[in-house]
């Protein structure tokens, strides 16, 4: 696939990213609002529901614009910043974008943390048990 091709796929992509933060943000808040209208307990219930999305949300448009950034910096032929955003930013918004959905559900949802302590148990104890036979 050519070059140009390829900075198009990404800005295209980049597009789609923004307008689904912009519409995820929107939403968002519109859930929000609901919520505070609804009784204290059931907006506490939701609390982490809407902290986990809010966090998905920005990470996503920290995506979407390090896709605009890269579009953009191809566009004007800036090499040295093109590398920069390349090569040097992107691992880091990728693992953010990748790793940051179930730091915070594991953060934030106390039947992850059991299925996990759980999972982690009885993996332990059937090692154990293995080795003493």
């Amino acid at each position: 696939m050519k070059k140009r091709n390829v900075q198009i796929y990404r800005a295209t992509v980049g597009a789609f990213y923004a307008v689904f933060s912009v519409l995820g943000v929107a939403l968002n808040f519109a859930a929000c609002r609901k919520l505070r209208k609804l009784s204290l307990n059931i907006y506490k219930q939701q609390r982490s529901f809407f902290m986990y999305t809010m966090t998905c949300t920005a990470t996503h448009m920290l995506f979407a614009f390090h896709h605009f950034v890269w579009a953009y910096s191809f566009v004007n032929a800036d090499k040295d910043f093109l590398n920069i955003v390349r090569y040097v930013v992107r691992p880091y918004v990728y693992d953010l974008t990748t790793f940051s959905d179930p730091i915070v559900l594991v953060a934030l949802s106390k039947q992850v943390r059991m299925a996990f302590s759980k999972t982690i148990f009885l993996r332990i104890t059937t090692q154990t048990n293995n080795t003493r036979c």
